[in-house]
């Protein structure tokens, strides 16, 4: 049987006998199934509402020296610690920012399920362009029969 090119770009390759995904190459006779996971985004949401809080409470520290909790307002009158926090702050707005765009926009994984174990062949953000790639490797196997 003549192997069909269904697929071909990048590091990704498709055909009726054999899957290559990066470096990673898989025969279409041992795949069971293919699939598509979301990323579980628990810890980034956790993570997001501390860092978020924590970056309100730098800057308003930075910007209230004289309201800030005891020990701060004890430390900031010393001397001023007010461009370290401020500082502190953007260093924590940008973790921040990190974990909510992995809450709003996470990753994928395209699952080759084999009976072997199953594997993560790819991740992208791109949840169309993994459909497009289920697919083909639905067809792949499909044809193979």
């Amino acid at each position: 049987m003549a192997s069909q090119v269904i697929y071909k770009s990048g590091g990704i390759f498709i055909s009726t006998t054999l899957l290559r995904f990066g470096g990673v190459t898989y025969s279409t006779a041992h795949i069971n199934s293919v699939s598509i996971e979301r990323r579980k985004i628990f810890w980034y949401v956790i993570f997001g509402i501390g860092l978020t809080l924590m970056a309100i409470g730098t800057f308003y520290a930075a910007f209230h020296p004289d309201t800030a909790p005891q020990g701060l307002s004890t430390i900031t009158q010393q001397s001023d610690d007010s461009g370290a926090l401020f500082g502190s702050g953007l260093v924590v707005t940008v973790l921040a920012l990190v974990c909510w765009v992995n809450v709003f926009k996470p990753q994928h994984y395209l699952i080759v399920r084999m009976s072997s174990g199953q594997r993560h062949a790819i991740e992208s953000r791109d949840v169309d362009y993994l459909q497009n790639l289920q697919n083909g490797v639905e067809r792949a196997v499909d044809e193979r029969g």
